[in-house]
């Protein structure tokens, strides 16, 4: 299948790197969340099982400390309205 995206041979990437080119859907500077730290939060969240907003939240919430090795999260976990909101503004 061909997603149009450049093919990195033999190059794993990081999460942070395949979520890079996903475009801020965001008013600049109003956000109080790092667009990265949400999607790495959802996505690991996900892995984890947790299928909804409210899930993530808590799941977020109960590993902050882990998750703070790897991100700053300098305002906390966001709330499942503002995980809502971005995830309906992405394409």
């Amino acid at each position: 299948m061909d997603t149009g995206k450049q093919e990195i041979s033999g190059k794993r990437l990081s999460i942070a790197e395949a979520f890079a080119e996903i475009p801020e859907p965001r008013v600049a500077g109003r956000s109080k969340h790092s667009l990265m730290e949400m999607l790495v939060l959802a996505a690991c969240a996900m892995v984890c099982g947790v299928d909804d907003f409210v899930g993530i939240e808590a799941w977020g919430n109960e590993r902050i400390d882990w998750l703070r090795r790897f991100l700053k999260l300098e305002n906390g976990i966001p709330s499942h309205d503002t995980l809502g909101r971005l995830f309906g503004l992405l394409d």
